[in-house]
């Protein structure tokens, strides 16, 4: 199911076991989640430069608010041609 956002409890569990040194792929098979999804809630965990320990204290709705929201993006030269 593409585009479904991702359940609070689940997230925290891959970002803990990336935090515990865990494969992407041994995370998809623990969690049942596609690679590519893990990849892109750890890619947007890193660009965030917040320790576990921070992200496992916050609640539900200030984790959906951080991993949830559309990231900005910066135009392209090209596009901003256009």
């Amino acid at each position: 199911m593409a585009n479904n956002p991702i359940n609070m409890n689940k997230l925290r569990h891959v970002l803990k076991l990336h935090s515990q040194g865990q494969s992407k792929i041994k995370i998809s098979t623990v969690t049942g989640m596609s690679r590519n999804t893990i990849q892109k809630y750890i890619e947007h965990f890193l660009r965030l430069q917040i320790p576990w320990d921070a992200v496992s204290n916050l609640n539900d709705k200030s984790i959906d608010a951080v991993f949830n929201k559309e990231p900005k993006t910066t135009p392209t030269t090209k596009l901003l041609h256009l």
